[in-house]
């Protein structure tokens, strides 16, 4: 969260760029052994802490913080960069996440696996649930080449979003994306036989995102709907009770 949103928390290209290197020279500092001034920072402070405990590449982190200086260049041209852009980012951190359970080394291929696809499908639900919020600050993750397939500018693009309406041809492009999504969802659940129950109860962050693409195609694919657009969080009942079950069987 505190990358994620360093382009919504700058005024500019450049200052966003600057803070972003600080974040790399923090974590340089702390994985060369000399932390300094960054523990004052909760969140270097406690990567310090697991550092100690579990084996954390640096290399994720990086990669992280890569995606997010994409993010200051501008909005993303294909599908395949929007699946890069999802391992660099939701990918990473669950696998970062993946080094501190006690995993065999003979079980954390297929956990790997199932963390890089479980990654892409929270990272684009993530970005499609971002797009009418997005558009009101003239920013979207709906692939260029998208857009231009059903002749649509990106100024076109967030006029209609910010009218309230999603127009049917914009509904085809969120409906391609929940395809991905979902089929990156589906080669996840494959691996849930291969994977330890602590895995599986790790990977239960997919439970959500799915309640609101089910929600969001339940609505024909209207981005708009107050219906989709709710901050649900864990409230509503079904997904309470669906986390549950999940969890009781040790499947996501």
């Amino acid at each position: 969260i505190e990358t994620a949103t360093v382009r919504e928390s700058t005024t500019n290209e450049t200052t966003a760029a600057i803070r972003l290197q600080w974040w790399r020279d923090s974590l340089e500092d702390i994985y060369s052994g000399s932390p300094g001034d960054s523990l004052k920072q909760p969140v270097l402070a406690m990567i310090y802490v697991l550092l100690h405990r579990h084996y954390l590449p640096k290399e994720l982190f990086m990669d992280i913080l890569d995606a997010r200086d994409e993010d200051l260049v501008g909005s993303m041209e294909t599908m395949e960069d929007l699946l890069r852009y999802s391992d660099m980012t939701q990918g990473r951190l669950i696998e970062l996440a993946l080094h501190t359970l006690t995993i065999h080394a003979s079980d954390f291929p297929n956990a790997s696996k199932a963390a890089l696809h479980a990654g892409r499908f929270l990272g684009l639900t993530t970005m499609i649930r971002a797009t009418p919020f997005l558009a009101a600050r003239n920013q979207t993750y709906v692939p260029k080449k998208m857009l231009e397939q059903i002749g649509y500018s990106s100024e076109d693009f967030y006029a209609s979003l910010l009218s309230g309406k999603t127009p049917d041809l914009m509904k085809n492009c969120i409906r391609e994306m929940v395809a991905v999504a979902r089929e990156e969802l589906d080669q996840a659940r494959q691996l849930h036989s291969n994977v330890t129950r602590d895995t599986s109860l790790m990977l239960l962050s997919v439970v959500p995102a799915l309640h609101y693409i089910e929600r969001l195609q339940a609505s024909d694919y209207e981005l708009c709907s107050p219906d989709v657009m709710q901050l649900t969080g864990f409230g509503p009942l079904k997904l309470r009770l669906q986390l549950k079950w999940c969890a009781w069987r040790g499947k996501y």
